[in-house]
């Protein structure tokens, strides 16, 4: 899930989210690449200055304040602010006919994978599921 693809697990149960009578788990695949954060724009916002023989060394902090400062606008608002993949695990469906996701927008999912009481998977045929596209805009 998230705009460049995951997968939907179903059956296993870094985010609990209570919901529609299930515990999901939401998981990011990778976290955001250090390039896709807009460091050079925080680092103007706060009037860092430049030239000086510590330029820069300020940066793996300021990562960290962004990343934490991104978690946290997403967690609230059930947003992906910056594209990524994400895993989402489920315990079991929340409904028959759909699966309300906890994050918007989904782009694309690679695979619905469900699982047995046993833990054995098998992974769902593409033409027994489908993305409903929702109306939020895709990140950047």
């Amino acid at each position: 899930m998230g705009a460049t693809g995951g997968a939907l697990a179903v059956g296993r149960a870094d985010q609990r989210i209570k919901g529609g009578g299930a515990d999901m788990r939401l998981r990011e695949v990778a976290p955001v690449a250090d390039g896709d954060l807009p460091l050079a724009a925080l680092k103007d916002q706060l009037r860092l200055g430049s030239g000086f023989a510590d330029e820069g060394g300020q940066d793996a902090v300021l990562r960290g304040w962004l990343r934490a400062a991104l978690a946290a606008v997403e967690r609230r608002l059930d947003k992906a602010l910056i594209s990524r993949s994400f895993i989402l695990d489920l315990p079991g469906w929340s409904d028959a006919e759909a699966q309300v996701l906890p994050i918007a927008p989904v782009s694309a999912i690679t695979e619905v994978k469900l699982f047995d009481a046993g833990g054995a998977s098998s992974v769902l045929d593409g033409a027994r599921w489908r993305l409903v596209a929702d109306a939020h805009p895709s990140p950047a």
